[in-house]
């Protein structure tokens, strides 16, 4: 397998690991100010450069593709699931643990969440099927 492809595949999964540790910390039995400041250290230190991997790789593989407008639904799919994180990550950094905003940004940061993770499955599964997985 291509070393750019590895990076990218390797970028993805570690991706929707921390999503994954995300989830668990928005359900752990901690106070507000503990999923607060660990959401949004995770998001800083982790997550955004890890999205930054993926769109970078991302961008260098469809440019190996000579821009093929083939890509053109999966390139937009994995677009929308990167732009949607960013916005998630704006409500987190904007949450604070004050009743009201906190019960606020949570609900903003659900509704981004929901289609980001469509966006992240129709990439996903594209890609997937360009490559000849499915």
């Amino acid at each position: 397998m291509d070393y750019l492809v590895l990076i990218h595949i390797v970028s993805i999964s570690f991706w929707l690991g921390v999503i994954s540790v995300e989830v668990i910390f928005e359900r752990a039995k901690m106070d507000k100010g503990s999923i607060v400041l660990l959401h949004k250290l995770t998001d800083r230190y982790v997550e955004l450069p890890i999205i930054l991997i993926v769109f970078i790789t991302g961008v260098l593989l469809w440019e190996r593709a000579a821009w093929s407008t083939e890509f053109i639904p999966k390139v937009l799919f994995g677009f929308g699931a990167i732009a949607l994180n960013v916005l998630c990550y704006y409500f987190v950094e904007k949450r604070t643990i004050e009743p009201v905003a906190f019960l606020t940004q949570s609900t903003h940061i659900l509704w981004v969440v929901f289609p980001g993770i469509f966006c992240f499955v129709s990439a996903a599964y594209l890609g997937g099927s360009h490559a000849g997985w499915w």
